[in-house]
């Protein structure tokens, strides 16, 4: 019995480790538990899309389609769309970025990105996830619990990860990154 405990607290350890904080400079935000953010965001994303899924499989099917538009054909149509312009905006995101020497996986940050996708939204991968790609996601599965798990993660981008970046932000680049906010939308 010793044995079983030792490799079940081994592996909660382990486990724990990888959502843990991990020690940031004063230029960088911490994610993780304990830290600026507690979830890295696409693990969050992640979550809430096998949570939906495993909800679709286990509990009563309810659909958000209407039968006239609960074609399958239809449905992997607007996902695929979706995911294409997901990683359109993540590659453009990517572009604005390293053309000013940072990057979207929370390394330290010396200066922010305003042209490129970055002149339309300062959020263009969240925005683009939580608006665009989630619906589509919810409709080429057609389940009600989709709906529910990826509007958590929405609620976790919105009133969590966005707030704790901006006022980093405010913090870190001062003036142009306040200037920058009354220029663009979120």
């Amino acid at each position: 019995m010793d044995t079983v405990n030792l490799i079940v607290v081994a592996t909660g350890d382990r486990f724990g480790e990888i959502f843990k904080a991990a020690p940031t400079s004063a230029d960088q935000l911490s994610v993780g538990l304990g830290g600026d953010i507690p979830v890295f965001p696409p693990i969050f994303f992640l979550l809430a899309l096998l949570t939906g899924v495993f909800l679709k499989l286990v509990l009563p099917k309810i659909t958000i389609l209407p039968p006239l538009l609960d074609k399958i054909w239809l449905r992997y149509l607007v996902f695929f769309a979706g995911f294409f312009g997901f990683v359109m905006t993540v590659q453009a995101t990517e572009a604005a970025l390293a053309s000013v020497n940072t990057s979207t996986d929370f390394q330290p940050v010396k200066t922010i990105a305003t042209g490129g996708i970055f002149a339309y939204s300062r959020n263009p991968i969240y925005a683009m996830g939580a608006l665009y790609l989630s619906p589509c996601i919810m409709i080429a599965l057609n389940s009600l619990y989709l709906v529910f798990t990826m509007s958590i993660m929405v609620v976790y981008l919105v009133f969590i990860v966005i707030p704790t970046e901006e006022e980093f932000l405010s913090r870190q680049i001062g003036a142009p990154y306040l200037s920058y906010l009354e220029k663009v939308s979120s």
